[in-house]
């Protein structure tokens, strides 16, 4: 049996965590107008104040092997990880077990070239693949195959919300979208946030992502210190400034220190 383990934060960790970007817990971007990353003391960021709890869960499989994980999601008590040879794996978050596992690489109906990024709501289990730029849709009950969504956006992230997918672009080029929604139903598609003429070459250095909380999606602009919130069941865009000085090394503790090397709006973050 090959194992490997993977850092999981807990739902509230999680909810905490995002809620920290939105500059506090249970609140939205709206109610924000700049979102400081940093104490207003000065003090710095106390990881361990952010991040309530965490566990560290095992996932196994005795027929397969796991590779390195790609994406990994959870939606109530079950854990959803892909790794980089296609392999899906069900986790239960109550017993630590392997509910269900699933290589997923081929080219027949269900199959993937090569599964990228994974998102679940109520309904479905989707995998993104960079291969053929689309995005499978699995019973989320059963992981019977439904429908397959072409998207023709390349991709290493996506999200789920409010019966939509967002996908975030890997294309850099002058016009294309950071961010395309999906409509799951209808396959619909929505572009958002187009990149200019001209903006910082530090966004190329990490690729795009987008993240799901409530019935909105999350990104940050590629080009400038923006936190972005896309409303899933309206569209509406509520951009906000970040205020980002950078991290310092503080004796390689947990807790980093803010400093100001250069303006913030020529570096995004």
């Amino acid at each position: 049996m090959i194992q490997k383990k993977v850092m999981f934060e807990s739902a509230a960790a999680a909810v905490c965590l995002m809620g920290a970007l939105l500059a506090g817990c249970g609140r939205s971007a709206a109610d924000f107008d700049v979102l400081a990353v940093s104490r207003p003391d000065g003090n710095g960021v106390d990881i361990d104040a952010l991040i309530e709890e965490y566990r560290v869960v095992p996932v196994h499989s005795d027929s397969l092997l796991i590779g390195e994980l790609v994406s990994v999601v959870q939606r109530d008590s079950v854990l959803y990880s892909l790794d980089a040879y296609g392999t899906l794996v069900l986790t239960s978050l109550n017993s630590e077990k392997t509910i269900f596992i699933r290589n997923l690489s081929g080219q027949g109906p269900g199959e993937c070239i090569q599964p990228q990024a994974l998102a679940v709501d109520s309904n479905y289990v989707y995998v993104y693949d960079l291969g053929r730029m689309s995005i499978s849709c699995y019973s989320v009950d059963s992981l019977e195959f439904k429908k397959q969504i072409q998207v023709d956006v390349p991709s290493m992230s996506i999200a789920a919300s409010a019966s939509k997918l967002a996908v975030a672009s890997l294309d850099l080029r002058e016009g294309a979208p950071q961010i395309v929604e999906v409509d799951v139903a209808g396959g619909d598609t929505t572009a958002y946030c187009h990149i200019p003429e001209r903006c910082e070459i530090s966004y190329a250095l990490a690729p795009p992502a987008v993240y799901a909380y409530g019935d909105s999606f999350f990104f940050t602009s590629l080009w400038n210190n923006v936190f972005n919130e896309i409303d899933a069941t309206t569209g509406e865009v509520t951009s906000k400034l970040i205020r980002f000085d950078g991290f310092s090394d503080n004796g390689g503790s947990s807790r980093m220190s803010v400093h100001d090397d250069s303006a913030a709006e020529e570096r995004p973050v």
